[in-house]
């Protein structure tokens, strides 16, 4: 009974903000402060990625993706190409993102040739990339702005999630 409420677009985005925004009362909590500090250092990272993780790096990736294209936006403006970069000996001359983004949908594709058959595993991983692409990019930004809302009022917002 009522399971799946989180399914729809917009049930899922609400549930993000909520959960994002409250992990920042989470980090700032005292007792989160003093468990961190009496327990050793494995055990401390252990907690962090059991907890809060998750929001962290995503808000990270935001934050990185905006550098890096801050970075890009410099290099045009000094009048350095791709070309150029290649010629120093850099990375950035490649797309080196899009690479990693494409690397992490092996396992779903491996998974879905044992299930179902090499034709019908690329159909599906082939036809909901850019539906996938543009909902994570989504979620990445709404779990950012959450967590940097939090950040900078201390409050968690309240989101109305439709659970009992």
């Amino acid at each position: 009974f009522e399971k799946g409420r989180e399914a729809t677009f917009n049930a899922a985005s609400n549930f993000f903000s909520k959960i994002s925004g409250g992990s920042i009362s989470v980090i700032r909590s005292r007792d989160n402060h003093l468990l961190c500090e009496r327990i050793g250092i494995l055990h401390s990272l252990s907690f962090y990625f059991a907890s809060v993780s998750f929001y962290v790096s995503n808000l990270l990736v935001d934050i990185s993706i905006y550098l890096y294209v801050i970075l890009f936006i410099n290099f045009s403006l000094a009048g350095i190409g791709p070309g150029q970069l290649a010629a120093l000996g850099s990375f950035f001359h490649s797309e080196w993102i899009v690479s990693i983004g494409l690397v992490t949908l092996v396992p779903q594709l491996v998974e879905i040739v044992l299930e179902f058959g090499a034709v019908q595993a690329f159909k599906q991983v082939i036809g909901g990339l850019f539906a996938a692409t543009f909902f994570f990019i989504f979620q990445n930004k709404n779990i950012a702005s959450s967590m940097k809302e939090g950040a900078m009022t201390g409050i968690a917002r309240y989101f109305f999630t439709g659970r009992p």
